[in-house]
């Protein structure tokens, strides 16, 4: 059961759609995860910058601390469309999900690339076409960042399936050498 918190109900049917409800119900369903999360809406930049205690980068539309979800609240300047805006909702919540649902140590890369595989948005990325798959120091400064974790991590996802791939991952059965 999804278990969401917003900072004010006038943002409900901002972010309300059957297909929201339904990609996120999949994945707390594929981790059974039933904590609360907290989704906290800002009208710019500024104000996650308040939060976290420094600048970031003009492409953040949001950030995950501990079970709160910081967002840019949805509008035309800050998203393409509806839809590009629940993909960051959904991909900030799997960071919490995941930080919470997997016991071992996992490397960054693969957090960014369940989040960016989970939240749909590698269906128009280029990442197949990622040759050098050196995830070693792969950082968020790094061209094409979240195309090189996408592919990393769907290599896992190939390998396994998602179901089984998250089942393992929660069972602490896969370690990695990159972290």
């Amino acid at each position: 059961m999804i278990n969401l918190k917003l900072d004010s109900n006038k943002f409900i049917s901002k972010i309300y759609s059957e297909t929201l409800i339904e990609e996120l119900n999949k994945i707390f369903e594929l981790f059974n995860f039933d904590k609360s999360i907290y989704i906290k809406f800002f009208r710019d930049k500024s104000e996650i910058e308040k939060i976290l205690g420094h600048s970031v980068p003009t492409w953040i539309k949001g950030v995950a601390i501990d079970n709160y979800v910081y967002i840019l609240e949805y509008n035309d300047m800050s998203y393409k469309n509806k839809r590009e805006f629940e993909k960051v909702i959904i991909h900030e919540i799997v960071h919490i999900v995941v930080d919470f649902s997997i016991r071992g140590s996992y490397p960054q890369w693969l957090n960014e690339g369940l989040a960016v595989v989970l939240a749909k948005q590698h269906e128009n990325m280029q990442y197949t076409k990622i040759l050098d798959l050196d995830v070693k120091n792969l950082g968020y400064n790094d061209d094409f960042y979240y195309e090189k974790c996408c592919a990393a991590t769907m290599k896992y996802i190939d390998k396994y399936g998602i179901k089984s791939f998250i089942k393992k991952l929660i069972d602490d059965e896969i370690k990695f050498d990159s972290q």
